[in-house]
């Protein structure tokens, strides 16, 4: 049961990403800076509080899963390193330093709930 609610929340998470990434083309990839930072600070705040089963797998593995993305940060870094090596290092710094700041302060509100 709790697979199909993955599989939801995934398609959800997925298609929201497709929507940013079409919204926010660029040379660098904002987008996926944007929903990786926005899918590491919801599941901040989900994992923070006392979710039943079904909403755990539907909000953090489906949706925040399905709408963040490492392969996309991944190809997308390796694409800027033949670019630019400096871009490249960006990337990852800002994608690692955003992501954990994301998660800190949604854990952080989450709390608060």
């Amino acid at each position: 049961m709790s697979a199909l609610f993955v599989f939801v929340g995934g398609a959800c998470g997925a298609a929201l990403r497709a929507c940013v990434c079409l919204w926010l083309p660029a040379r660098f990839p904002w987008a996926i800076l944007l929903v990786n930072t926005a899918g590491s600070f919801l599941a901040g705040i989900f994992a923070a509080c006392a979710l039943s089963q079904v909403a755990a797998a539907f909000l953090l593995t489906g949706f925040c899963g399905g709408m963040s993305t490492y392969s996309s940060f991944a190809l997308d870094t390796a694409r800027l390193f033949a670019r630019s090596k400096f871009l490249a290092l960006l990337n990852v710094f800002l994608n690692g330093a955003c992501g954990l700041a994301g998660a800190g302060i949604g854990w952080s509100l989450g709390r608060l709930v």
